[in-house]
């Protein structure tokens, strides 16, 4: 599977076939699909390689150094609060994770259960292409499992264990399951917090990291700032938790509100915050990123954070999370500054090819060079 032809090969697949009627997306979108891309762009999303549409929102792959093509999560570009949230932990379990987003009605699940045999007849050649065939049938065993017909007939007040029963199906691992039992903890109980250790969400890192980080800052900043400090490194503008932390969900609707508050613990001139900082901490670039955000809130264009990228690629070896800080840049350079989201895009361009990364550095030349050639 080539990332720079997915698009192109599932529309020849899908010619003259509305998916929408079965994947509750469409490959070939129902609007300017330039135009959306171009939109989308324009924000800071370069990372994204769509494949898809829901009505003006961009479904695609969001490219991640060392990660395998077919295991790249699946995210949604909202075109209305203009960020971005893990859809699906794959692209084989996207056609799924669409149904399953509609399980929040009795009738929807009846149908769905009604045509399954159609429904997987129909997406055979999405899964084909693939080379996941048996995807389906995982989805097909759920729907049919006698222990689940109770919760369908309550479908209004099981949505969210819809969501975390389909995302364990299709991402088995232990990361997932230990996503879902501290959001619960997190969500039964709104003065908890975990003590701070390096942990591993998978995919789920930024999501978890970003919750973290707000519930520190609501309880108690000082005593649990490493959490906040985690949350400096994750990309910006994509996996915000509702500052309510009430879901396993991500947020769609995430305002800049969610997205900078915790910026306001990055205070050089606070010495109740910056006592519990080593100079090391107080003098890094990610530090006085973060401190821009809470100095320029409505006026910061990244411009700190490409200075973070340098100088952790060069100085701690650690391309990683300068990729994050590009990602991070642009999702400003978005919000105010769209012309320099070019600027940030080619340095990602540059640390991917110093990186050897081929393909998404293939992925990121191609979209570019489509960017400005419609601009």
């Amino acid at each position: 599977m080539k990332l720079n032809n997915i698009h192109n090969d599932l529309k020849e697949l899908y010619k003259n076939n509305n998916t929408f009627n079965h994947f509750i997306f469409e490959i070939e979108s129902r609007h300017n699909e330039t135009s959306q891309l171009i939109q989308m762009y324009k924000k800071g999303y370069w990372y994204i390689v769509s494949f898809a549409f829901e009505d003006k929102n961009i479904i695609g792959l969001k490219l991640t150094p060392n990660v395998q093509n077919e295991e790249l999560p699946v995210v949604l570009y909202n075109a209305t609060s203009k960020n971005a949230i893990t859809f699906a932990p794959n692209i084989k379990s996207t056609i799924v994770m669409s149904i399953a987003s509609l399980f929040n009605e009795s009738e929807t699940i009846l149908q769905t259960k009604k045509n399954i045999d159609k429904i997987i007849e129909y997406v055979i050649p999405f899964l084909r292409y693939l080379k996941e065939e048996n995807t389906m049938g995982i989805f097909k065993k759920y729907l049919l499992n006698p222990k689940n017909q109770i919760l369908f007939e309550n479908a209004k007040s099981e949505s969210e264990k819809f969501f975390t029963d389909l995302w364990e199906l299709y991402n088995n691992t232990n990361e997932e399951k230990k996503k879902r039992n501290l959001l619960n903890q997190l969500i039964e109980n709104e003065s908890y917090i975990p003590e701070y250790k390096e942990e591993n969400y998978g995919l789920w890192n930024t999501l978890i990291n970003n919750a973290l980080a707000q519930r520190a800052w609501d309880i108690d900043s000082t005593k649990h700032w490493k959490h906040l400090w985690k949350y400096a490194f994750e990309p910006q503008g994509i996996d915000v938790m509702d500052i309510n932390i009430d879901s396993q969900k991500p947020y769609p609707n995430a305002t800049l509100y969610e997205i900078s508050s915790i910026a306001e613990f990055f205070d050089s001139e606070d010495d109740e915050y910056m006592q519990v900082l080593s100079k090391e901490i107080k003098q890094h670039p990610v530090f006085h990123a973060m401190e821009s955000i809470r100095l320029k809130r409505n006026n910061y264009i990244g411009e700190e954070h490409l200075l973070a990228a340098a100088h952790l690629e060069e100085k701690h070896n650690d391309p990683l999370n300068a990729w994050n800080a590009l990602i991070t840049a642009s999702y400003w350079a978005g919000l105010h500054a769209p012309d320099l989201v070019a600027v940030y895009w080619k340095a990602a361009i540059d640390l991917s090819k110093r990186q050897n990364w081929v393909e998404i550095n293939q992925v990121l030349v191609q979209q570019y060079e489509f960017y400005k050639d419609k601009i």
